[in-house]
């Protein structure tokens, strides 16, 4: 009879190690590598339409992770972003939490996402500005 749940016991440890592996896994691609949202106005038509679910590849422009939950709390929202494969890019659809202000600090609602398309990249202003002025 102690044979009998020896063997159960061995498949219910590899079902358990493959169950857990499986959560880290997907834990660690929804960080790094990915993550889905599903997009509720019609901001973007007609290149994006409202209800549509996007998945949005994290390694573009590298992960953003937060440093420490103290902002939770009244504390200063720190983050680092881990090092992407690419920079911003004029015309990319970028999505980010908008920054939304107490006229004391700024801080980004991390429950509100913002699907928008980059127009200009930082610098890129005063050098149109200087090419529509010598016309």
């Amino acid at each position: 009879m102690k044979y009998f749940w020896k063997p159960l016991f061995k498949h219910l440890l590899i079902g358990i190690k493959i169950f857990v592996t499986a959560i880290l896994l997907a834990i660690i691609l929804r960080i790094f590598v990915l993550s889905s949202f599903h997009i509720p106005t019609p901001s973007m038509e007609p290149s994006v339409l409202a209800g549509d679910y996007i998945i949005v590849n994290k390694l573009a422009y590298g992960a953003r992770i937060v440093k420490n939950f103290n902002f939770m709390k009244g504390g200063k929202f720190e983050t680092f972003r881990v090092k992407g494969f690419g920079k911003v890019k004029r015309n990319d659809v970028l999505v980010f939490n908008f920054p939304y202000s107490d006229w004391n600090k700024l801080q980004p609602d991390l429950g509100v996402f913002y699907l928008k398309r980059c127009v200009a990249i930082p610098g890129e202003g005063n050098r149109r500005w200087n090419q529509i002025c010598k016309r």
